[in-house]
Protein backbone atom coordinates (compact mmCIF):
# COMPACT_ATOMS: atom_id res chain seq x y z
CA UNK A 1 0.00 0.00 0.00
CA UNK A 2 2.45 2.27 0.40
CA UNK A 3 3.37 2.73 -3.17
CA UNK A 4 -0.33 3.09 -3.84
CA UNK A 5 -0.06 7.21 -4.23
CA UNK A 6 3.36 7.39 -5.78
CA UNK A 7 3.88 8.34 -9.09
CA UNK A 8 3.48 5.22 -11.48
CA UNK A 9 5.15 5.59 -15.28
CA UNK A 10 4.38 3.44 -18.75
CA UNK A 11 6.10 4.42 -21.48
CA UNK A 12 5.87 8.49 -22.11
CA UNK A 13 2.72 8.45 -19.97
CA UNK A 14 3.01 8.82 -15.80
CA UNK A 15 0.03 8.70 -13.92
CA UNK A 16 0.14 10.78 -10.08
CA UNK A 17 -0.01 7.32 -8.27
CA UNK A 18 -1.49 3.86 -9.26
CA UNK A 19 -5.13 4.73 -8.53
CA UNK A 20 -7.13 4.55 -11.70
CA UNK A 21 -11.10 4.59 -12.30
CA UNK A 22 -12.60 1.69 -14.74
CA UNK A 23 -14.86 1.76 -17.42
CA UNK A 24 -18.03 2.00 -16.11
CA UNK A 25 -21.18 2.77 -18.31
CA UNK A 26 -23.61 5.63 -18.00
CA UNK A 27 -26.22 4.92 -20.33
CA UNK A 28 -26.27 8.57 -20.69
CA UNK A 29 -25.62 8.87 -24.37
CA UNK A 30 -27.81 9.91 -27.35
CA UNK A 31 -27.13 7.89 -30.88
CA UNK A 32 -23.42 7.53 -29.48
CA UNK A 33 -23.04 11.33 -28.39
CA UNK A 34 -22.15 12.65 -24.80
CA UNK A 35 -24.56 14.28 -23.27
CA UNK A 36 -24.78 17.25 -20.33
CA UNK A 37 -24.42 14.51 -18.08
CA UNK A 38 -20.78 12.83 -19.34
CA UNK A 39 -18.22 16.02 -18.85
CA UNK A 40 -18.79 17.04 -15.15
CA UNK A 41 -19.06 13.11 -14.35
CA UNK A 42 -16.08 12.39 -15.40
CA UNK A 43 -14.51 15.72 -14.82
CA UNK A 44 -15.06 14.90 -10.50
CA UNK A 45 -13.52 11.86 -11.11
CA UNK A 46 -10.38 13.28 -12.07
CA UNK A 47 -11.10 16.08 -9.63
CA UNK A 48 -11.12 13.26 -6.99
CA UNK A 49 -7.55 12.35 -7.42
CA UNK A 50 -7.01 9.04 -9.76
CA UNK A 51 -4.29 8.95 -11.33
CA UNK A 52 -5.84 7.63 -14.85
CA UNK A 53 -9.84 7.78 -15.82
CA UNK A 54 -10.91 5.22 -18.18
CA UNK A 55 -14.52 7.06 -20.30
CA UNK A 56 -16.95 3.94 -20.34
CA UNK A 57 -16.83 0.86 -23.12
CA UNK A 58 -17.67 3.26 -26.58
CA UNK A 59 -18.53 1.53 -29.14
CA UNK A 60 -17.01 1.04 -32.15
CA UNK A 61 -19.72 0.92 -34.70
CA UNK A 62 -23.75 2.17 -34.06
CA UNK A 63 -24.20 -2.05 -33.83
CA UNK A 64 -21.26 -3.06 -31.52
CA UNK A 65 -22.87 -0.39 -28.23
CA UNK A 66 -24.58 -2.46 -25.63
CA UNK A 67 -27.75 -0.04 -25.22
CA UNK A 68 -29.12 2.68 -27.17
CA UNK A 69 -27.70 4.97 -23.82
CA UNK A 70 -23.88 3.74 -24.64
CA UNK A 71 -21.27 6.28 -26.19
CA UNK A 72 -20.12 5.78 -29.71
CA UNK A 73 -16.57 6.62 -31.44
CA UNK A 74 -17.70 4.86 -35.13
CA UNK A 75 -18.27 8.88 -36.51
CA UNK A 76 -15.64 11.59 -36.59
CA UNK A 77 -19.28 13.50 -35.47
CA UNK A 78 -18.44 12.23 -31.96
CA UNK A 79 -14.44 13.34 -31.79
CA UNK A 80 -15.34 16.75 -30.33
CA UNK A 81 -17.74 15.76 -27.24
CA UNK A 82 -15.25 13.05 -26.35
CA UNK A 83 -12.23 15.57 -26.57
CA UNK A 84 -14.31 18.20 -24.32
CA UNK A 85 -13.99 15.23 -21.30
CA UNK A 86 -10.65 14.33 -22.07
CA UNK A 87 -9.03 17.72 -22.08
CA UNK A 88 -11.28 18.05 -18.87
CA UNK A 89 -9.49 15.10 -17.31
CA UNK A 90 -6.38 16.21 -18.10
CA UNK A 91 -6.81 19.70 -16.74
CA UNK A 92 -7.84 18.13 -13.22
CA UNK A 93 -4.76 16.38 -13.92
CA UNK A 94 -5.30 12.57 -14.54
CA UNK A 95 -4.46 11.06 -17.67
CA UNK A 96 -7.31 10.69 -19.61
CA UNK A 97 -8.06 7.24 -21.20
CA UNK A 98 -10.77 4.86 -22.97
CA UNK A 99 -12.05 1.87 -23.99
CA UNK A 100 -13.57 0.91 -26.86
CA UNK A 101 -15.13 -2.37 -27.95
CA UNK A 102 -17.89 -4.36 -29.86
CA UNK A 103 -20.78 -5.65 -27.64
CA UNK A 104 -21.79 -8.54 -30.22
CA UNK A 105 -24.34 -10.78 -29.23
CA UNK A 106 -24.85 -8.95 -25.63
CA UNK A 107 -25.85 -6.12 -27.74
CA UNK A 108 -29.31 -4.36 -28.84
CA UNK A 109 -30.42 -4.31 -24.82
CA UNK A 110 -32.53 -2.12 -22.90
CA UNK A 111 -31.20 0.27 -20.27
CA UNK A 112 -30.34 -1.77 -17.18
CA UNK A 113 -33.33 0.17 -14.96
CA UNK A 114 -35.74 -0.51 -18.24
CA UNK A 115 -34.71 -4.79 -17.81
CA UNK A 116 -30.89 -4.92 -18.89
CA UNK A 117 -32.54 -7.41 -21.23
CA UNK A 118 -32.75 -7.50 -25.07
CA UNK A 119 -34.94 -4.57 -26.45
CA UNK A 120 -37.85 -6.43 -27.99
CA UNK A 121 -38.56 -7.64 -31.89
CA UNK A 122 -39.84 -5.09 -33.44
CA UNK A 123 -39.10 -2.41 -31.30
CA UNK A 124 -37.49 0.49 -33.19
CA UNK A 125 -34.85 0.99 -31.02
CA UNK A 126 -33.71 -2.68 -31.42
CA UNK A 127 -31.19 -3.55 -34.27
CA UNK A 128 -29.59 -7.04 -35.25
CA UNK A 129 -26.80 -8.12 -33.25
CA UNK A 130 -23.53 -10.43 -34.40
CA UNK A 131 -21.65 -13.51 -33.06
CA UNK A 132 -18.68 -15.55 -34.28
CA UNK A 133 -21.70 -18.06 -34.21
CA UNK A 134 -25.51 -18.16 -34.04
CA UNK A 135 -26.17 -18.72 -30.54
CA UNK A 136 -28.24 -16.49 -28.16
CA UNK A 137 -25.83 -15.60 -25.09
CA UNK A 138 -29.06 -16.86 -23.21
CA UNK A 139 -31.26 -15.86 -19.93
CA UNK A 140 -32.57 -12.04 -20.46
CA UNK A 141 -30.53 -12.12 -23.60
CA UNK A 142 -32.43 -14.74 -25.53
CA UNK A 143 -31.77 -12.88 -29.87
CA UNK A 144 -30.05 -15.01 -31.74
CA UNK A 145 -27.51 -12.94 -33.48
CA UNK A 146 -26.64 -13.61 -36.96
CA UNK A 147 -23.35 -15.43 -37.59
CA UNK A 148 -20.39 -12.88 -38.49
CA UNK A 149 -18.96 -13.39 -42.62
CA UNK A 150 -15.29 -12.97 -43.14
CA UNK A 151 -16.89 -9.80 -44.77
CA UNK A 152 -18.30 -8.90 -41.46
CA UNK A 153 -14.83 -9.84 -39.06
CA UNK A 154 -12.72 -7.10 -41.38
CA UNK A 155 -15.38 -4.79 -41.06
CA UNK A 156 -15.20 -4.99 -37.36
CA UNK A 157 -11.74 -5.12 -37.46
CA UNK A 158 -11.38 -1.80 -39.13
CA UNK A 159 -13.99 -0.51 -37.34
CA UNK A 160 -11.84 -0.88 -34.21
CA UNK A 161 -8.98 1.02 -36.14
CA UNK A 162 -11.14 3.51 -37.03
CA UNK A 163 -12.31 3.99 -33.32
CA UNK A 164 -8.13 3.62 -32.15
CA UNK A 165 -7.62 6.98 -34.67
CA UNK A 166 -10.66 8.92 -33.60
CA UNK A 167 -9.63 8.29 -29.63
CA UNK A 168 -5.77 9.58 -30.74
CA UNK A 169 -7.99 12.55 -32.22
CA UNK A 170 -10.15 13.25 -29.19
CA UNK A 171 -6.50 13.50 -27.17
CA UNK A 172 -6.43 10.45 -25.07
CA UNK A 173 -3.33 9.31 -23.84
CA UNK A 174 -4.89 5.23 -22.44
CA UNK A 175 -6.61 2.99 -24.95
CA UNK A 176 -8.39 -0.52 -23.51
CA UNK A 177 -10.17 -2.48 -25.97
CA UNK A 178 -12.43 -4.52 -24.71
CA UNK A 179 -12.41 -8.01 -24.55
CA UNK A 180 -14.21 -9.13 -21.51
CA UNK A 181 -17.70 -9.46 -20.58
CA UNK A 182 -19.01 -12.12 -22.87
CA UNK A 183 -18.59 -9.41 -25.36
CA UNK A 184 -18.05 -9.98 -29.25
CA UNK A 185 -14.12 -10.16 -29.07
CA UNK A 186 -14.35 -13.12 -25.62
CA UNK A 187 -17.58 -14.66 -27.90
CA UNK A 188 -14.95 -15.21 -30.12
CA UNK A 189 -12.35 -17.15 -28.22
CA UNK A 190 -15.08 -19.04 -26.02
CA UNK A 191 -16.34 -22.66 -27.17
CA UNK A 192 -19.40 -21.87 -26.18
CA UNK A 193 -19.97 -19.16 -28.36
CA UNK A 194 -17.36 -19.85 -31.22
CA UNK A 195 -19.17 -22.79 -33.22
CA UNK A 196 -17.18 -22.12 -36.24
CA UNK A 197 -15.32 -24.73 -38.81
CA UNK A 198 -13.30 -22.20 -40.63
CA UNK A 199 -10.10 -19.99 -39.80
CA UNK A 200 -11.63 -18.09 -36.52
CA UNK A 201 -13.10 -21.19 -35.00
CA UNK A 202 -11.98 -24.68 -33.29
CA UNK A 203 -8.72 -24.79 -31.39
CA UNK A 204 -7.57 -22.38 -29.04
CA UNK A 205 -5.59 -20.94 -31.66
CA UNK A 206 -7.44 -20.51 -34.09
CA UNK A 207 -10.40 -18.89 -31.88
CA UNK A 208 -8.10 -16.56 -30.62
CA UNK A 209 -7.25 -15.36 -33.91
CA UNK A 210 -9.73 -12.10 -33.96
CA UNK A 211 -8.47 -11.16 -30.93
CA UNK A 212 -5.21 -11.40 -32.15
CA UNK A 213 -5.95 -9.70 -35.84
CA UNK A 214 -7.93 -7.09 -34.33
CA UNK A 215 -5.54 -5.75 -31.34
CA UNK A 216 -2.71 -6.31 -33.92
CA UNK A 217 -4.49 -3.64 -36.38
CA UNK A 218 -4.90 -1.15 -33.68
CA UNK A 219 -1.16 -1.40 -32.55
CA UNK A 220 -0.66 -0.03 -35.78
CA UNK A 221 -2.10 3.26 -35.42
CA UNK A 222 -1.84 3.79 -31.65
CA UNK A 223 1.58 5.55 -31.25
CA UNK A 224 4.72 3.31 -29.56
CA UNK A 225 4.90 5.82 -26.76
CA UNK A 226 1.64 6.01 -25.70
CA UNK A 227 -0.47 2.77 -23.81
CA UNK A 228 -2.36 0.36 -25.30
CA UNK A 229 -3.92 -2.57 -23.15
CA UNK A 230 -6.87 -5.14 -23.63
CA UNK A 231 -9.31 -6.06 -21.02
CA UNK A 232 -9.76 -9.98 -21.41
CA UNK A 233 -12.54 -12.03 -19.65
CA UNK A 234 -10.67 -15.73 -18.90
CA UNK A 235 -13.10 -17.87 -16.57
CA UNK A 236 -16.14 -19.30 -17.78
CA UNK A 237 -17.79 -21.15 -14.87
CA UNK A 238 -18.01 -23.98 -17.04
CA UNK A 239 -16.09 -26.40 -15.08
CA UNK A 240 -12.99 -25.73 -17.45
CA UNK A 241 -11.42 -23.34 -15.58
CA UNK A 242 -7.82 -24.99 -15.43
CA UNK A 243 -7.98 -25.55 -19.44
CA UNK A 244 -9.78 -22.17 -19.86
CA UNK A 245 -6.98 -20.33 -17.27
CA UNK A 246 -4.58 -21.96 -19.79
CA UNK A 247 -5.51 -21.19 -22.90
CA UNK A 248 -5.95 -17.43 -22.09
CA UNK A 249 -2.53 -17.74 -20.52
CA UNK A 250 -1.59 -18.47 -23.89
CA UNK A 251 -3.35 -15.86 -25.85
CA UNK A 252 -2.15 -13.07 -23.66
CA UNK A 253 1.50 -14.38 -24.36
CA UNK A 254 0.71 -14.04 -27.62
CA UNK A 255 -1.27 -10.22 -27.59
Amino acid sequence: MPALFSPFTLKSVTLRNRLAIAPMCQYSAVDGFVTDWHLPHYTSMARGGAGLVIVEATGVSPEGRITPGCTGIWSDAHIEGLARIARAIESAGAVPGIQIGHAGRKASANLPWEGDDHIPDGDPRAWQTISPSAIAFGGGLPRVPREMTLADIEKVKADFVAAALRALTAGFKWLELHFAHGYLAQSFFSIHANQRTDGYGGDALRRGRFLEETLSAAREVWPEHLPFDARFGVIEYDGRDEETWQESCALSQRL
